[in-house]
């Protein structure tokens, strides 16, 4: 009976083994089925859900106006200049692209955010392959798909400048740990040139790039052999395309905005919570915990370092760079006043980095248990779970916006009134609001209400959000334009 099982073991133990070879053989299989699982995931019915109000809708205002107004340099919100949105203009102009590209639509505004997501994933897939194996590399694309829960929020399917940043942010890193492992001087420089990129999308944030390389510069005793050529060359690759926007900006308003975007944007975040937005100092780590795919990621982690610890071997390097890279943001960003989960989306990005290194370690192991292999199945059923969950999520995505329906609906870019004045009945235009109609008609928002669009010239509108609400008997005077059973548009 003994030795049935332990005939049985073996058996187990081999198939196992054997198929981890076979898949790690033909890698290029899996691998482009969990790329096209991952772009799905990234991609399919980008343009659906609403405009989502702050960011979102400010990043493709300003965007759009770029445009219209043909400048490139001052952003505007409402064809005024905008100082409330004090980020560099690195993301609108990506939106515009798309904008040019896709046309007027919420799938343009989102596109740019998209594939920065999904590229920071192929990036991180084949740089895992080349260091760490067919295997991690392979689980790296699964765990992109996997966090989607988490990145989705503010970041992978929205008009945001997160993603873009991210995905600076992450070249960077790997850049600085591919010096880390060859000393070559044109990893530094690239690892400086896209920290410059990543300040242009979202401004002081990059400063923890900075941080980050910089500690494992140190712990790894590299920052001592800098010669001085490459210390010139990377501060130079770091800050000649920010002194460049910035010498155009000032020729716009002068100091005006880099005052603001220094003052507010870094001073006033770091020294106190802006919008309501504070917390505790474990205000990351119980914010990342509330998500499963994170916890599945803590797991691997944990697995890997027990591997690390088992293995008595000293650890690398790059191993250690990684975890560097986890750390950092966690640590700059609990100290600071103004908390928002999506500032250590680094951090999540090391994790799953660390995750697909561990967990390819673990499918791998000489010595396999039933044990281990049950393990092993319980975790990519967890993976699987949340990918399945992340589809359907895509999948039933709808626009529960009445009035962002109305105008997707019932207005368009080549009717009659293209490009006129319009108010709103609820006197100011939420941001989202004011996006969809300059995206849908070409419209001019203007504030004020009701009583200001009866004293405005002919030709202006007013958007009616409420018909169940409204007393349309006050303006029986005027065309109705367009109509639905929630909203209408009329006009002088």
């Amino acid at each position: 009976m003994r030795h049935s099982q332990l005939l049985l073991k073996e058996s187990i133990e081999s198939v196992w083994i054997r198929m981890i070879k076979k898949i790690e053989t033909r890698w290029i299989i899996p691998f482009l089925l969990f790329l096209a699982i991952f772009s799905f995931v990234a991609f399919f019915r980008l343009g659906v859900p609403k405009i989502e109000n702050w960011d979102e809708a400010r990043h493709g205002v300003n965007a759009y106006e770029m445009l219209v107004n043909q400048e490139y340099v001052l952003s505007t919100y409402g064809f005024s200049p905008d100082y409330y949105n004090l980020k560099p203009p690195l993301s609108y102009w990506l939106i515009a692209l798309s904008y040019k590209i896709f046309g007027f639509n919420a799938f343009a505004l989102r596109f740019y955010s998209a594939l920065s997501y999904f590229l920071t994933g192929v990036v991180v897939s084949l740089s895992l392959k080349k260091h760490h194996g067919k295997i991690s590399s392979l689980v790296s694309l699964l765990l992109f798909t996997m966090s989607f829960d988490l990145f989705s929020h503010q970041m992978a399917r929205t008009g945001d400048a997160d993603a873009l940043y991210i995905l600076f942010y992450t070249i960077s890193m790997l850049s600085t740990i591919e010096y880390v492992d060859n000393e070559k001087p044109k990893y530094l420089y690239f690892a400086s040139f896209s920290f410059s990129l990543a300040f242009l999308t979202k401004s002081f944030h990059a400063g923890c790039i900075v941080v980050t390389m910089a500690v494992i510069l140190l712990l790894t005793k590299k920052m001592r052999t800098l010669s001085a050529k490459t210390w010139i060359i990377s501060i130079i690759c770091a800050l000649l395309p920010i002194l460049l926007w910035a010498a155009a900006r000032y020729g716009k308003d002068g100091f005006t905005f880099m005052e603001a975007m220094f003052s507010y944007d870094f001073i006033a975040r770091s020294s106190k919570p802006l919008e309501g937005h504070t917390g505790s100092y474990l205000y990351y780590v119980k914010g990342m915990l509330d998500y499963w795919s994170t916890r599945v990621l803590v797991i691997l982690f944990l697995i890997g370092f027990h591997i690390q610890l088992k293995s008595r071997t000293q650890i690398s390097m790059r191993y250690v760079s990684y975890i560097i890279w986890g750390i950092i943001p966690l640590v700059l960003f609990s100290i600071a006043r103004t908390k928002l989960l999506r500032y250590v989306y680094p951090a999540n990005i090391a994790l799953i980095v660390i995750g697909s290194v561990s967990f390819a370690s673990f499918l791998q192991m000489s010595k396999q248990s039933i044990l281990k292999i049950l393990l092993s199945f319980s975790l990519i059923f967890l993976i699987l779970s949340n990918i399945a969950n992340n589809a359907k999520t895509v999948v039933n995505a709808i626009n529960d916006s009445p009035v962002q329906s109305f105008m997707l609906q019932k207005m368009n870019r080549e009717s009659c009134y293209f490009g006129r004045t319009c108010y709103i009945d609820t006197n100011d235009w939420q941001q989202c609001e004011l996006l969809q109609a300059e995206l849908s008609a070409g419209l001019k928002c203007n504030g004020g209400g009701s009583e200001s669009f009866i004293r405005s010239d002919t030709g202006s509108l007013l958007l009616i959000t409420d018909l169940q609400a409204t007393d349309m008997s006050a303006f029986s005077d005027y065309s109705i334009l367009a109509s639905d059973e929630n909203c209408c548009l009329i006009g002088k």
